[in-house]
């Protein structure tokens, strides 16, 4: 079989052009930092890869869930704090109306101080957070609390415009298919739980100077105070839950992560190799080809 400079010259171009693809791949890896670019690079890892970026999407989400339920219930840690103060002074409050002699005590002044801290508690109840409000979660607009009625006929009470649908569980999920209660229920705690109406009593019983129902509210605020403490103790509880999965994901993403640059990063150290061999290669057969070939064409390939 005769060999000819024709069959010679596209050997050699065949050659240069497949060193040249290499090369061309070679560099792609070491600028983007990847060495799976497309499906045909590696099917199986590039599935790997594909899932592994989906739980992090996940992940994202669940954080991002989790940064949001923090933020209702390091409120409410907060709020409820405010009103175990609130019930604390109103406990002082009815110490001094209790102990007064008649004359020294102005159990009127002391009156117009508890009805100040029941404006205080009706603000906590009131309290906004994202456009809503921590203690009627589905609510948006006016506020679910208001204090209506005069004199011995005050009270504060839930708004009656509102549907007490408002007051549902307002709920983020952590996991997958595991969901935590972030908001808290007002109505439950502050009316239901007759908290206000401790308040009024004490007021009302400094207005009228009746000292065994200011001995009374005494004990009657403790037991309130009470009820407070226990839902911020709840709050508690659950922005420690909170927090222990937000690090355990936390620990989970940094091993995603780690397995996921192991599988889509290159080795940019063995690939700068590759490349200057390839790079050596190519120039080699440059070299060869002009030696070879009586026609200086192959020159204009480089």
């Amino acid at each position: 079989m005769r060999v000819t400079n024709n069959l010679i010259t596209q050997n050699i171009i065949r050659d240069l052009q497949q060193n040249m693809k290499e090369i061309a791949n070679l560099q792609q890896k070491i600028s983007s930092g990847e060495k799976i670019k497309c499906l045909s690079d590696d099917p199986s890892s590039l599935w790997q890869i594909m899932s592994l970026k989906e739980k992090l999407l996940y992940q994202e989400q669940h954080n991002l869930n989790l940064d949001n339920g923090l933020l209702w219930l390091n409120e409410a840690d907060r709020t409820l704090g405010n009103a175990t103060q609130i019930l604390q002074e109103a406990q002082d409050i009815a110490l001094q109306g209790a102990n007064a002699d008649s004359g020294t005590v102005d159990l009127q002044a002391l009156a117009t101080e508890v009805d100040s801290l029941i404006n205080q508690l009706l603000d906590v109840a009131n309290t906004p957070i994202e456009e809503r409000y921590l203690f009627a979660g589905f609510h948006k607009g006016e506020k679910p609390f208001l204090k209506q009625g005069e004199g011995d006929e005050t009270e504060v009470v839930f708004n009656p415009d509102l549907p007490e649908e408002v007051l549902g569980k307002t709920e983020r999920e952590i996991l997958p298919q595991v969901k935590e209660e972030v908001s808290l229920n007002g109505k439950e705690l502050f009316i239901d739980g007759k908290v206000f109406t401790s308040l009024f009593d004490l007021k009302n019983a400094l207005e009228t100077k009746d000292m065994l129902a200011i001995h009374d509210c005494l004990d009657d605020l403790r037991v309130k105070q009470d009820l407070v403490i226990q839902a911020r103790t709840a709050a508690g509880t659950k922005a420690n839950r909170l927090n222990l999965v937000k690090e355990k994901l936390s620990i989970q993403e940094t091993n995603l992560r780690d397995f996921l640059t192991s599988l889509q990063g290159g080795d940019l150290a063995a690939a700068a190799t590759e490349l200057a061999a390839r790079m050596l290669a190519y120039q080699a057969t440059l070299a060869s080809s002009t030696k070879i070939l009586q026609t200086s064409l192959v020159s204009f390939l480089d």
